[in-house]
């Protein structure tokens, strides 16, 4: 039977983190996707924002967008979700510096919830973070190994 093994204290807080996103996963939209944009969160609840398409996906709630409005074409880097924690948990302007993005549906109907889909890839993350990290784990205590055994055969 094989030795099971602790695993350190940044192990599980990495692990513990993976888990607490797994319960809250963000939406990110694929590339296409058209969506809201607004350049500050609290100007959410007033409308008018401008109509976008998502270029790319930087980070889970993060998007890349190209904005079609006032005649012309913009594109903003790192736009977030307008429901990511850092912007509803306190007033992150950093954050938010790339504006904000959303789903239009959400105009017609205020209980419209994202597609299960959108929030497949930062699941896919997680797994894949997650992975990594026992790996890493794993290394860490073969070399931990190694260096308990090389101090013991110096003592001898």
């Amino acid at each position: 039977m094989a030795e099971t093994k602790e695993l350190s204290d940044i192990c599980q807080q990495v692990l513990a983190r993976i888990d607490n996103e797994r319960k809250n996963p963000l939406p990110t939209p694929p590339k296409g996707t058209i969506v809201g944009w607004i350049d500050r969160p609290q100007r959410y609840k007033q409308r008018g924002g401008l109509v976008g398409i998502v270029t790319s996906r930087i980070a889970p709630g993060r998007v890349n967008v190209e904005i079609f409005g006032e005649g012309q074409k913009m594109v903003r880097s790192g736009a977030v979700y307008i429901g990511h924690p850092e912007l509803i948990n306190r007033a992150n302007t950093v954050m938010s510096s790339g504006g904000c993005w959303y789903y239009l549906e959400v105009e017609d109907n205020p209980k419209f919830k994202p597609p299960k889909s959108d929030y497949e890839w930062h699941l896919q993350m997680l797994d894949k973070q997650e992975e990594r990290a026992l790996e890493d784990e794993k290394l860490r205590q073969q070399q931990e190994e190694e260096r308990k055994l090389l101090e013991s055969q110096q003592r001898v």
